[in-house]
């Protein structure tokens, strides 16, 4: 399984750092990484990634499916989202799952935590996502 980066951009970070990191495995964490993410083994289901600079951190969108497929949202959706700070190069996320909303309802919603995730990047189209989720196996997507 091969998570790939729909947009594709790169920030040129330094030819002798980027040589560096690819040599260990790794890149930097940086904006250019910043998009739609997917695994092709997994149809349907995919991240969005968003690297905040001014922060150093990264908050990611995970579009995916409860375990029991209808048991949660339309179809067994289930959106997870998760913020964290950036370590050398990877990101270690909390994950929330928010619920009880409604489209356009200003209604208050539920947040709560419900797992960790570790995102390491491995190219600029390549990374690994190592997750524990309350209610799901937990698992590697690379």
């Amino acid at each position: 399984m091969i998570l790939r980066n729909v947009a594709l951009l790169l920030l040129l970070v330094g030819a002798g750092a980027l040589a560096e990191d690819r040599a260990k495995g790794t890149i930097p964490v940086n904006e250019g990484l910043n998009g739609a993410w997917f695994d092709p083994t997994t149809p349907g289901q995919g991240y969005v990634i968003e690297v905040l600079p001014e922060s150093d951190s990264v908050f990611l969108a995970w579009f995916t499916f409860s375990a029991e497929g209808s048991k949660v949202g339309a179809a067994g959706q289930r959106w997870l989202t998760g913020q964290g700070p950036i370590v050398g190069s990877s990101v270690a996320l909390t994950l929330t799952e928010t619920s009880g909303g409604r489209f356009d309802d200003p209604a208050p919603v539920s947040n709560r935590s419900v797992g960790d995730a570790i995102l390491r990047f491995s190219g600029c189209a390549d990374a690994t996502i190592e997750f524990s989720v309350e209610g799901q196996p937990s698992g590697t997507q690379t």
